[in-house]
């Protein structure tokens, strides 16, 4: 016994363009709530039309051809549907007719589904819902799919991935349904494309034949009407079912569900319900990104000369996305395409033929990119227009802590970015800082919104500081003490670099560091930063750490080991500097062009912090500490000043202490004893008196404590 297989094949059939009246939609395609037709021409289903001739191919039994029954004389009528259980655990759906006719027979996925069409038709049955207890079968539907020409269809809701074999039998046709661990037949893997011909709209289409065998020599032969053979391009879509024949069973492809799509005047809609998954981003007209990401279900595809409607009906049924073509996109696509993303494929398309693509909600709109950059020009320029269009409103914005001339430098520079527009002005009250707002009242409310945000109360910082005059033994004691709590702590962060003094008596320092190289302070930790000569930075992180420090400086001041010269104490706002000076002007006078003026220059103890609070409760600090004080009279020019500098960059934990110093200081005393009258002898005199001369090296320190005020 001979066996062919009958491979599905789809054409393309559709000759929309320039259909109009009447003939805007062909007769041929599906009503109702079925799938539209490019879903049917993908799955590989035979379309045809009154433009499209393709006679009815005789089939052939034996040595002769008979035309396929239902198509002339009286109508076959589909009379009743059984569904009973095998023997051996499958499921047979009988279909009752009044006599023999042709059949095509598809399968649908998601959900899946057997569809068998009879031709020349008519529906027998009162009901359309024929419901099933079966493991492999939900129910059969039947419905009068058309009338002119008649067709009837039967739908078949399969459970899971059963094996089914569709064969005509005496009195109508049998579906057999077998779960696969019982069947024999052959199944392309699952998730393996199939090949589906399409073809540009031709005149004709050839026909062919097939033969038909049946169950058994007691069991007349049904006919079945053969598919078309179309040209052309290949179409690749998941999920064939092509199953080896059995007696006089037929290979499964897919098949029509019963759906219409209308056919606009000036555009073309197809409707289809859209995912999160299937959007696909708007903005033909705009410069692609460097590397776009494509996330739509791959796709294979072998076109030629294929109209580009067709194509976007192609990624409507894939994508689900609404679809508008521009009255003024025509052409054809040549493309072949292995396992590339449909939103790819589209792209590809679209800059191939100098398309642009708006997505708006689920509706998708595809034009030529002249036609969308006009609207998008016409749009920008409709809204400039309202905006000119709509009248100014002054209003009054006080500003409670912040500068209103800063806030309003801010908003100038934004102009037509989101705060003034470009008919916006801005005015300023310097007497009671307020803004006066000119604008179009819907930026009102924006500019309302960034003043108040801008308008924020300052947090302020308490800062006490005590410079000490400590001497070398009073330097090494609170080193040991410090060094002892930080070897019992784990912050190991350094905060400082080390101070120095000029070899010419003039004492400067500095410590200076990076907020960026400053980790957190671990709580109770203490931070240290050796000076290279000198005493460098310390930071104390906790009260305890105070206590001891103040105890030591008190312990000091009684064995006179150390004296505290200055405690000045200052409160700023965040971000900005606070200073305190202690000391004396000394004058001095110069003469230019015979003009005597006296001058003053500062001998003083000026100290400046800047702090900065941060996110996380910490405090940056910026501190410059100088101690200035006269020094030697140098005859003709005046008094030379003697300056102690410190500045130093530092984070410090809110309640914390910074100590830095290492600007040392050295004051030389000469004294001198004699014998009163001999000691005044010339030359014999020194035998009666003596000289002592003394260096007091001593260290100047500061301990700063900064405090974040409450409110």
């Amino acid at each position: 016994m001979r066996r062919k297989h009958l491979l599905p094949i789809a054409m393309t059939a559709f000759l929309l363009v320039g259909l109009s009246g009447k003939e805007a939609w062909p007769a041929w395609l599906p009503s109702a709530n079925g799938l539209a037709g490019w879903d049917a021409l993908a799955r590989g289903i035979v379309l045809s039309s009154a433009q499209v001739t393709a006679p009815a191919a005789p089939i052939a039994t034996g040595e002769k051809a008979t035309q396929p029954q239902g198509l002339t004389g009286e109508p076959l009528v589909v009379s009743g549907i059984t569904i009973a259980a095998g023997p051996n655990g499958e499921t047979f759906v009988d279909i009752a007719t009044t006599k023999a006719g042709g059949f095509r027979v598809s399968e649908l996925d998601n959900p899946r589904r057997l569809v068998l069409d009879f031709d020349g038709a008519r529906k027998g049955l009162r009901g359309t819902m024929f419901p099933s207890d079966s493991a492999l079968i939900t129910g059969v539907r039947v419905g009068q799919f058309q009338l002119d020409p008649a067709i009837v269809r039967v739908v078949a809701d399969l459970l899971g991935d059963p094996r089914v074999d569709v064969h005509a039998r005496s009195g109508g046709v049998r579906i057999e349904l077998k779960a696969r661990g019982t069947a024999t037949a052959r199944v392309r893997p699952a998730g393996k494309p199939i090949v589906a011909k399409i073809s540009p709209p031709v005149a004709t289409a050839p026909s062919s034949t097939v033969e038909a065998e049946t169950l058994g020599d007691s069991e007349p032969s049904r006919t079945v009407r053969a598919l078309p053979t179309p040209s052309l391009a290949e179409m690749a879509l998941p999920r064939p079912i092509i199953a080896e024949e059995s007696p006089a069973a037929l290979k499964l492809a897919p098949a029509l569900d019963p759906e219409s799509m209308r056919s606009e005047h000036a555009a073309e809609v197809l409707s289809a319900s859209l995912t999160p998954e299937e959007q696909v981003q708007a903005g033909g007209t705009e410069a692609p990104p460097e590397q776009p990401k494509y996330t739509g279900e791959p796709i294979s595809v072998n076109l030629k000369d294929v109209d580009l409607k067709d194509f976007f009906r192609l990624i409507h049924e894939i994508s689900g996305l609404n679809i508008i073509i521009d009255p003024n996109v025509i052409g054809s696509v040549t493309m072949v395409l292995d396992n590339v993303p449909w939103d790819q494929a589209l792209d590809i398309v679209l800059k191939n033929n100098n398309l642009g693509k708006a997505l708006e909600g689920n509706v998708l709109r595809i034009a030529k990119v002249e036609t969308l950059t006009a609207e998008q020009t016409g749009a920008a320029k409709l809204v400039e227009a309202r905006i000119d269009a709509q009248p100014l409103v002054t209003k009054f914005l006080p500003v409670n802590y912040a500068k209103a001339v800063t806030i309003a430098g801010l908003l100038k520079t934004w102009i037509g970015g989101g705060a003034l527009s470009k008919r916006g002005t801005v005015l300023v009250d310097e007497r009671t800082n307020t803004l006066i707002v000119s604008d179009i009242a819907t930026q009102i409310p924006l500019i309302t919104k960034v003043v108040a945000q801008l308008d924020t109360k300052s947090k302020q910082v308490s800062i006490e500081a005590r410079v000490v005059l400590a001497t070398n033994n009073f330097e090494r004691d609170i080193s040991t003490v410090l060094a002892y709590q930080y070897n019992n702590r784990s912050a190991t962060t350094a905060t400082g670099a080390a101070t120095s003094q000029t070899s010419n008596g003039t004492a400067t320092g500095s410590t200076s560091v990076s907020p960026s190289t400053i980790t957190p302070f671990t709580p109770g930790g203490i931070v240290k930063s050796t000076a290279a000569s000198g005493f460098g930075v310390w930071a104390i992180a906790n009260q305890g750490a105070n206590y001891i420090i103040n105890a030591a400086i008190a312990l000091a001041e009684t064995t006179d080991q150390a004296k505290i010269i200055s405690s000045p104490y200052i409160v700023t706002q965040n971000n900005t500097v606070g200073s305190v000076i202690q000391g004396v002007q000394i004058p001095y006078q110069t003469t230019i062009n015979n003009t005597v003026s006296v001058q003053f220059i500062q001998a003083s103890l000026q100290m400046t912090v800047t702090p900065q609070v941060t996110q996380d409760g910490n405090i940056f600090l910026i501190i410059n500490v100088n101690n200035a004080s006269p020094g030697a009279l140098v005859l003709g020019v005046g008094t030379a000043i003697n300056n102690q500098l410190a500045t130093t960059q530092v984070l410090v934990p809110d309640g914390g202490t910074v100590v830095f110093g290492g600007v040392k200081v050295t004051n030389t005393e000469a004294a001198a004893s004699y014998v009163p009258g001999l000691g005044k002898i010339p030359v014999l005199g020194r035998l009666f008196k003596s000289t002592k001369a003394t260096d007091n090296k001593t260290d100047l320190m500061f301990f700063v404590t900064p405090k974040v005020l409450p409110g």
